[in-house]
């Protein structure tokens, strides 16, 4: 019996000498004593990304907002990276993209009541509002010890592996605390509805709009690239304070919106081919606004079609054109401030069937879903022209951008971004009406590479850009960049986070980066952009219903609200008068 208890107690002993000796800081128990968890925009996540974890960034300080540690990895569903997850339902499948966690040295030691932990996940607009109001959590597939992957954040080294306490307290499935968007939530919320309204050609209820077909709600069809296994899911969600959420039943989630620069969309082609009729020619760096609205819906299949400085001998050439995915921030703007301008279709005298998903019907569904397609698809969808051209889908911005880049006489779009074309040599941008998206006119630049060719950066700070034709307006392909987060529950330290993060954001988009016009000047603190795109009554309740629209521009008392993708630009001057003037600060112009 004594030497029982002797054993036991030895045994005992040995258990807690052991446990005394697991290192302190792979404990589950703790947690940040700040984090933000961010999901959305492929376009905006180098410029958060750099603000979060690469020293000096921001003109604000040499140090980055979230700490100097961090890991990067681009996975697989289910096999490692991080994934997000829709709580509503577990027929939802998951998203996955790039991502970046980033912590300080409170985090990496598990300091009591200390920390910071900052996440962000490159998904895509509305994928990334939806996950906002889904309540969506993070889920961690890779283990602590992972390796940090190259090349996941332009600008940044490899980071380090995954520190424990904070891959300890990403698999508690924080939930996601902001989105990035290149659109306003209404605009989002609409996409997904004109997305479900099925089959394609439907009136979209109490719209002039006809919807795209891709099943039916709550949730839709998977929506698939031609070029890769790239693909997203269409799911229902609410925002509006008046609806209810069409999975759980429950009011929709508190948000605001902050406004964080503005953006212009590119309009790019492959400059590898420069003879006669080729994309590369100089014939085409400029296009008119109607010519490339009929390009990327399927009218035009010469390229020659889309050249106004072309002559009579202009050799006949194949057009290759790639779209966006119908719930991408990118391919919204280009919606509407192209394919879908008034000045194309005075709508709403009759339903608007048309737009770049003209012609798409997700239903003809085959097997080229590993990419890319060769052969006629809806969804993936991979329209082949008569004389040898084609029409296809990308997902992402990266995936948009690679495929003009290896694709010979291909015309495709993106958000500027230095990180974004980086090294892609055999892409070219070109002007729209004349009217640069970078500078004031083509020769205005100053890096020494030939016009139109895309500016280039090895290491911040990167070339200035101030993008004067965004600051007045005149570029007519361009949207607010913006961060939508829940203020009832980022309270306290969360808060401040969030709003000091967007403060280095803009600072490092305005002192290093240069991705984007931010809204404030870093060095004077003072407005940085004086024109704006004025609200209209967008569809955002599941039955049809819109609020009516809000400039927010003056301090009435009221926010903005309703949709404002494409919609007219104004000065803020005007609206300032306008409120003055009449009192109402409610203007629904769409253009």
């Amino acid at each position: 019996m004594m030497k029982k208890a002797r054993l036991a107690l030895l045994v005992a002993a040995l258990s807690l000498l052991a446990t005394a000796l697991l290192p302190v800081n792979a404990t589950a128990t703790w947690a940040p004593n700040q984090y933000f968890i961010g999901v959305g925009s492929s376009a905006q996540f180098n410029t958060y990304a750099l603000a979060m974890g690469q020293p000096g960034a921001a003109a604000s300080g040499a140090n980055p907002y979230c700490g100097s540690n961090y890991w990067t990895y681009n996975g697989t569903l289910g096999t490692n990276g991080i994934e997000v997850v829709d709580p509503r339902s577990g027929t939802i499948p998951h998203e996955i993209g790039k991502a970046i966690v980033v912590w300080d040295s409170n985090a990496a030691n598990a300091v009591s009541g200390e920390g910071i932990v900052c996440v962000l996940v490159s998904l895509d607009s509305t994928v990334g509002t939806r996950l906002f109001f889904a309540n969506a959590t993070i889920q961690l597939n890779s283990a602590s010890g992972a390796a940090s992957q190259t090349n996941t954040v332009p600008f940044m080294t490899a980071g380090t592996t995954l520190n424990a306490n904070v891959a300890a307290w990403l698999q508690t499935g924080p939930t996601v605390t902001a989105a990035l968007t290149d659109i306003r939530p209404e605009d989002s919320a609409f996409a997904t509805v004109r997305a479900l309204t099925s089959p394609a050609g439907t009136q979209v209820p109490n719209y002039y709009f006809t919807g795209q077909g891709y099943g039916n709600a709550p949730k839709g069809a998977v929506i698939y690239s031609s070029q890769s296994g790239a693909s997203m899911q269409t799911v229902q969600f609410a925002i509006d304070s008046r609806d209810t959420d069409p999975w759980t039943g429950s009011a929709p989630r508190n948000y605001s919106v902050t406004n964080i620069g503005a953006a212009p969309v590119m309009v790019i082609r492959n400059n590898t081919q420069t003879g006669s009729g080729h994309l590369g020619n100089a014939n085409y760096v400029d296009f008119n606004r109607f010519g490339l609205a009929q390009a990327i819906t399927g009218n035009y299949t010469h390229i020659r079609q889309l050249s106004h400085q072309a002559s009579g001998t202009e050799t006949d050439v194949a057009l290759h054109v790639f779209i966006r995915e119908p719930l991408s921030g990118t391919f919204n703007v280009m919606e509407y401030c192209i394919a879908l301008d008034q000045e194309l279709y005075p709508y709403p005298t009759a339903w608007i069937n048309f737009g770049q998903e003209s012609g798409v019907n997700p239903a003809l569904h085959t097997n080229c879903t590993t990419g890319p397609c060769s052969s006629e698809n809806g969804n993936p969808y991979y329209h082949i022209f008569s004389n040898g051209g084609y029409r296809g889908r990308v997902i992402g911005t990266g995936e948009m951008i690679s495929t003009v880049n290896s694709t010979a006489d291909s015309l495709g779009y993106a958000f500027w971004g230095y990180g974004n074309f980086s090294n892609k040599t055999s892409v070219s941008y070109s002007t729209v009406d004349s009217v640069d998206p970078l500078f004031s006119y083509p020769t205005a630049r100053t890096d020494g590479l030939a016009t139109y060719l895309m500016p280039q950066c090895t290491s911040l700070p990167c070339g200035t850009l101030t993008f004067p034709n965004i600051a007045n307006g005149t570029y007519p392909i361009w949207t607010i960049y913006r961060l939508v987060y829940d203020p009832a529950s980022n309270t306290g330290n969360n808060l401040n986070m969030v709003t000091g993060l967007i403060n280095y954001v803009q600072d490092t988009a305005g002192y290093s980066a240069f991705d984007f016009l931010s809204t404030v000047n870093p060095s004077t603190g003072n407005p940085n952009l004086f024109v704006f795109r004025s609200h209209y009554a967008q569809v955002d309740m599941l039955n049809g219903d819109a609020q009516y629209p809000n400039n927010g521009i003056v301090p009435s008392g009221n926010s903005e609200k309703g949709g404002d993708v494409g919609g007219a630009v104004l000065t803020v001057q005007s609206e300032v008068d306008y409120y003055t003037d009449t009192g109402n600060n409610q203007i629904n112009l769409r253009q």
